[in-house]
């Protein structure tokens, strides 16, 4: 059994984070599928071993569908754009993950309690170790705002000053995918979002595509199934694994 939990994120860490969920594994085999999201995302992992790992995830270009048995306890901030540059590099982490530095952050979350609330002394310090980016993550996220409203690049760097080149060096070292690739994950996270619901005519246009056919193909391509199919219940062929988050 799968259960993903959403949990409140403390106001102070609201500039920095945007998501807070707790994820856990139970009785039988199930498919989990991680869908493509522009977000980096610190990972707490705790093993029934005992076993505790802390990883910052890259963007996900494309779902990961993964197949196994009872598996681990998952702690999981997703960050805004721009956020996780005091974390680790984000070039080289686009769909892989990289250990959080050996330090007080990484010490702290290798033996916080998945399944509580967490508290001021763990809030302050992340606070801390966020608070640290550099002076560009601000404007990476306004344009991470517009480009998710459906803004074009070109207009999205010309309403904050900046040149198409620069706004692409920013999202390359403080995101990991470029504008243009970050506009078509979050596309596609709004048809995710609302696929159950709505016609996909409808759906397409409010998504920002050309038509329901552009969205459909760019769908199946991210998502490995057509809109129909996913809202149906079908999901991507699982590629072995036997725990969440590998």
């Amino acid at each position: 059994m799968l259960d993903r939990r959403p949990a409140p994120v403390p106001p102070a860490l609201h500039p920095w984070v945007a998501e807070i969920t707790t994820t856990s594994i139970s009785r039988g085999t199930h498919t989990v599928v991680e869908l493509p999201d522009p977000a980096t995302t610190l990972t707490v992992r705790a093993e029934a071993t005992g076993r505790r790992d802390v990883f910052v995830m890259g963007p996900r270009t494309h779902a990961i569908a993964t197949r196994g048995g009872p598996g681990p306890s998952c702690l999981q901030l997703r960050l805004h754009p721009g956020a996780a540059a005091p974390l680790a590099p984000l070039r080289g982490i686009v769909d892989d993950r990289v250990a959080l530095p050996a330090g007080d952050l990484a010490q702290a979350l290798a033996t916080v309690d998945l399944g509580t609330v967490l508290d001021p002394g763990m809030i302050g310090l992340l606070a801390h170790v966020l608070a640290n980016g550099p002076p560009p993550a601000d404007l990476v996220r306004d344009a991470a705002h517009l480009l998710a409203e459906g803004e074009a690049v070109h207009a999205v760097a010309r309403k904050l000053g900046v040149s198409e080149r620069q706004l692409r060096n920013l999202f390359d070292r403080l995101v990991g995918v470029s504008p243009k690739r970050f506009a078509r994950l979050e596309r596609v996270r709004v048809v995710l979002r609302d696929v159950r619901h709505r016609d996909l005519a409808g759906l397409a246009a409010r998504a920002g595509y050309f038509d329901q056919s552009h969205m459909t193909t760019e769908f199946r391509r991210l998502v490995g199934v057509p809109p129909g199919a996913y809202a149906a219940g079908r999901r991507p062929v699982p590629t072995p694994c036997e725990a969440l988050g590998s």
